[in-house]
This record gives C-alpha cells, structure tokens and sequence, in this order.
C-alpha cells in the first residue's frame, strides 16, 4: 500500500511540473497561393505546423532585434536569449506551386526555449505568378 501510494504521490508531482508549449499571436490566418486565391489556416493548424516545422525549417536568422524594432512589435516578439528568429514555411499557402516552399507562404516565429514559447511575429502569402509578394488579409 505504502509503496501504491509513493509511486501515485511521484506520477502527481512529475506531470505537475510538465509545462505545455505556449504559442503567442496565433490567430486564423487567411494568405494567398500561388494561383492569386485566398487559403485560411487556422490557429490551430498555424500552432501545429510552427511547432512541427520549427527544428527543420530555414537556419536561425540573427539579429531578430533589428527585424522586429517598432514598440509594437518589441512588445508582440521580444528578442530571445540567442537574438534569432525562422521563417517557418506553411504548407497550405504553398500547395501546388511549381517551386515549392521558400518562395514566400511562411510566418515570422521567435522561440524562447527556456519556456517552450513560440511568438508569431509576421507572416507572409506565396509569390504570385507575376513575381510579387503575395498579400495576406491581415498582416501581424
């Protein structure tokens, strides 16, 4: 009994001390593909794709102090202890374009992994066939 009641009392304090990952500015968010319409990804979807893409995506950009330098925006993605920041690709803004990822589609994240935090900071649409940016309904 003692011993049922030791490993109960370990299992409450260890999951007690596991924290979830946090995710900042994360909203529903509607960007243009590479065909000139419009997709949603929600922030449900955003937050997974982030969290599922962030190890993998583009190398750590320094200086995300000098990216990210409004009061606005020092408020919404404070630098984190390395000063860096990804762009994380979103696949359903890139789906079906001929060059797949890199050519815009992604968001703007800051991770402090001292917390296991993701901010968005910015995000982005697909280039269009014309060459430019594409354009998003809202822009963080």
């Amino acid at each position: 009994m003692q011993l049922t009641t030791a490993l109960l009392s370990l299992l409450l304090t260890s999951s007690a001390t596991v924290t979830a990952t946090t995710f900042n500015n994360f909203r529903d968010l509607t960007c243009q593909v590479w065909n000139g319409s419009y997709v949603t990804v929600t922030k449900t979807d955003l937050e997974q794709v982030v969290k599922n893409g962030y190890a993998s995506a583009s190398p750590l950009i320094p200086n995300a102090s000098s990216l990210f330098f409004t009061d606005a925006e020092k408020k919404k993605c404070p630098s984190n202890s390395e000063d860096t920041y990804k762009w994380v690709n979103v696949p359903q803004w890139y789906a079906g374009y001929p060059k797949g990822p890199g050519e815009g589609a992604a968001v703007a994240v800051v991770y402090y992994k001292e917390t296991d935090t993701y901010n968005l900071c910015r995000n982005m649409g697909n280039v269009q066939p014309n060459g430019y940016a594409g354009l998003c309904k809202e822009y963080l």
